[in-house]
């Protein structure tokens, strides 16, 4: 793990100076597990040539290599990007030559640039895509560049964690990653599964030998047993391991139902054992900036809106305030309820925001939830939260598992004049886009204006949108468009919207519905 100083200053990030030793990024890479089944399950990887908008790079090259479970290549394609498009790759259509009935193995898309790219790991949507919907998640495995990019990302071992398993049998909880170069001879690793209560049992395992470059797809319950004695309809789990040669995310997720649906998240670091002094942060300027904050929008088409917190965060005794704002940033009310987190014990906490409104016998159809961390000027760095979008009463029933971070208070974002956030279409009628405009800053009064652009895989061409978005606001930007969007896209196109924003403080999610239980979601870029 690299410690999160390190993280702002070798990406750049609000402004920080670069370290004397700083390497530029020529090659970024991804990996993703394939998972097909004929006529069921597909697999979908996907992204925009921003490298041309956002860092005026006139091309790039993407190098896409298809490999089987055991790591032999079965394809590989070249792709020069001079273009701002979308572009698709399928699984099925790399396979149709061989026809398999089913498949696991695996997607590497390597970027190569002749001019500094900044980040070792592209902006790539990678989906799963079944009859009753598509769920994503974004880049989080790749194999290291070199050995200064490994070392400096293993200075510090941690567990992995931060994703909910369920418990039902009609669910198979499970996390995946691609091996790197290195031969892997059945190392051992441990699984401690945790749930709400603080109740946990813990599993010696050991992988089976991996070649280079083979996919681990992990089952984590292996016998019936190991699935009883928890409270509560789902769990969560801390992985430790030694695992080397490739970055240590994990894909994680929860199979439904024999393989009709597979919900997609990432796993995330461990780090109530973490020893950096940059582990706690202490709030540069308390009279004006709250210690924390997560902006979450509130949508009553949905079941439930679930924040998590699970027990990975270094330990310093932290308030969770809930404050709710209607969609044009009026302040309606405070949730009586304050929820202490980071204070050592082992439980999950599941937040329903749905939930704390009805007890204050309020109604909010649509706005946002700003959830203030107070720890009376300190907190932990690294807060980072699952966010379960759900629709229970539908026929099937698999929520989202966002894995997004709070955001502790820089006073260097706060000089920024603009952000630019992107993500995927993946349907102009059934995918909502949620931006909020809120802020650390405790005054904050900044009206947000939004120059989007469409991007479609036909072409180059673009479609413009404009947005506002009061402070403390939100906005479904796909709301009353879809006609247009689907006009533009195609009736199964998947594109890309970029968001230039004239405030650095606008965040967001996207999320698919398609109406059969099955939710898609995650953080823009």
């Amino acid at each position: 793990m690299k410690s999160y100083i390190n993280h702002l200053k070798t990406t750049r990030s609000f402004g920080e100076t670069l370290p004397k030793n700083y390497k530029p990024t020529m090659r970024s890479s991804a990996t993703f597990p394939i998972q097909y089944r004929a006529g069921q399950l597909d697999t979908i990887c996907t992204f925009m040539g921003y490298w041309l908008l956002k860092r005026n790079i006139e091309k790039v090259t993407a190098i896409i290599t298809i490999r089987n479970k055991d790591g032999e290549k079965i394809k590989v394609e070249s792709h020069v990007i001079d273009s701002t498009k979308s572009y698709v790759f399928k699984a099925s259509q790399f396979l149709k030559k061989h026809k398999p009935k089913s498949f696991l193995g695996s997607f590497e898309i390597e970027i190569f640039s002749a001019v500094d790219m900044v980040f070792p790991y592209p902006a790539i949507t990678f989906s799963f895509e079944s009859k009753l919907g598509k769920t994503f998640v974004h880049t989080c495995g790749r194999i290291y560049n070199d050995f200064d990019d490994l070392s400096q990302n293993n200075n510090q071992i941690v567990p992995e964690s931060g994703f909910d398993l369920y418990l039902d049998k009609k669910y198979e909880p499970f996390f995946s990653f691609i091996n790197g170069p290195i031969t892997n001879n059945g190392k051992k690793y441990e699984i401690e599964i945790i749930d709400k209560k603080g109740f946990k049992k813990k599993f010696s395992r050991k992988l089976k030998k991996m070649k280079p470059f083979s996919t681990a797809w992990i089952p984590i319950f292996l016998k019936d047993h190991e699935r009883k004695g928890f409270s509560g309809e789902k769990v969560s789990i801390k992985i430790k391991h030694n695992f080397e040669g490739f970055f240590p995310r994990f894909v994680a997720g929860n199979i439904y139902d024999s393989y009709k649906a597979i919900s997609l998240t990432h796993s995330y670091y461990d780090t109530s054992d973490d020893q950096n002094p940059h582990s706690i942060y202490k709030n540069p300027d308390k009279k004006n900036y709250s210690d924390s904050t997560v902006s979450v929008p509130i949508d009553n088409r949905f079941d439930a809106i679930e924040l998590v917190v699970y027990p990975n965060l270094k330990k310093k005794s932290t308030n969770l305030e809930f404050l709710f704002f209607d969609k044009k940033g009026v302040f309606k009310f405070q949730s009586s309820n304050v929820i202490e987190i980071a204070n050592n014990t082992k439980n999950i906490k599941y937040i329903d925001l749905l939930d704390l409104i009805e007890q204050e016998g309020q109604k909010l159809e649509f706005g946002h939830c700003k959830v203030v961390f107070d720890g009376h000027g300190a907190v932990p760095t690294r807060i980072k939260l699952g966010l379960n979008f759900s629709r229970a009463s539908k026929k099937h029933n698999l929520p989202s598992n966002i894995c997004f971070n709070a955001n502790v208070p820089n006073k260097n974002l706060t000089k920024k004049p603009s952000t630019f956030k992107w993500c995927t279409v993946f349907s102009a009628k059934k995918q909502m886009i949620y931006l909020m405009n809120s802020s650390f800053v405790k005054k904050y009064s900044q009206n947000a204006h939004i120059k989007a652009k469409l991007w479609r895989e036909l072409d180059d061409k673009h479609l413009k949108l404009n947005f506002k978005i009061n402070a403390n606001g939100v906005i479904n930007i796909f709301d009353s468009l879809e006609k247009r969007l689907e006009n533009f896209l195609g009736k199964n196109g998947i594109g890309w919207i970029t968001l230039e924003c004239n405030s650095p403080f606008v965040s967001g999610f996207y999320v698919t519905d398609f109406g059969k239980g099955v939710i898609g979601a995650d953080h823009l870029y």
